[in-house]
């Protein structure tokens, strides 16, 4: 009885091909081994191969070093399914992981990102090699510098940018144009004479024209009265106002 539930269960989850390859078999322990010799060593090194491949490519690129970490952790916890090997001895098991440590940080620094460059080379460079939760804080740290670090570089260049847009430039209120007020706008008072040009009277005298400080002083003043004239007429009222006209 119990020989036909573990052959119907087995049966039940090979697929057909395989399924009919035992079907003849009467015995469940037949049914395992000679699945087990036809396919487990052969799936066995296909998949461990794989693994091994994937971890030889694996590279940080795009994921965080948490990402990346998480990846390759799964990969070894995959991996390790897959070992024959079977310590026989204390030593051989301590052997084995200080083997396997050292093997797994190699993995963990040859995929990192090229910016992490230097802190590989001080990493491999110590006498003793760190372990590797070690080696993962030491590369988290200098992610999260390098983070802040870009952060501030980028705060600091936006305020150098802004900063000349910030800063009040003079606008004409009449023309609307930068670099000068309405007070000496030359769509308002005209051009200053430019030193050295216009005609000269007897004695090297300018005849005609005014000097730029003159035109300087003449806008201003014109400017000033314009502002306090216009300011003078909104504040009457209209029966003032007619009366006036």
């Amino acid at each position: 009885m119990e020989n036909s539930v573990v052959l119907a269960f087995l049966l039940n989850t090979m697929t057909s091909n395989v399924a009919r390859s035992v079907q003849l078999l009467e015995i469940a322990q037949e049914v395992w081994e000679t699945v087990t010799q036809m396919f487990s060593q052969k799936q066995n090194s296909a998949q461990a191969f794989e693994i091994c491949s994937q971890l030889r490519q694996l590279r940080q690129g795009d994921l965080s070093i948490t990402e990346y970490a998480t990846e390759l952790k799964r990969l070894w916890s995959e991996a390790d399914h897959y070992r024959t090997f079977a310590p026989q001895s204390s030593i051989d098991v301590d052997g084995f992981q200080k083997y396997l440590e050292e093997e797994r940080v190699q993995d963990f620094l040859y995929g990192l990102n090229p910016e992490y460059e230097s802190v590989r080379v001080q990493l491999l460079a110590r006498d003793i090699l760190p372990s590797l939760g070690q080696v993962f804080s030491t590369v988290l740290s200098e992610e999260i510098r390098r983070r802040v670090t870009s952060d501030s570089n980028s705060s600091i260049r936006s305020a150098l940018t802004v900063q000349p847009q910030q800063v009040g430039e003079n606008v004409c209120f009449h023309c609307k144009k930068p670099g000068h007020t309405k007070a000496f706008c030359w769509d308002l008072h005209g051009r200053p004479n430019q030193p050295g040009r216009g005609s000269r009277g007897h004695g090297g005298r300018r005849s005609g024209g005014r000097t730029r400080g003159q035109n300087h002083v003449r806008g201003s003043a014109q400017a000033n009265l314009s502002e306090e004239t216009e300011g003078a007429i909104h504040s009457l009222s209209t029966e003032e106002y007619q009366t006036f006209r």
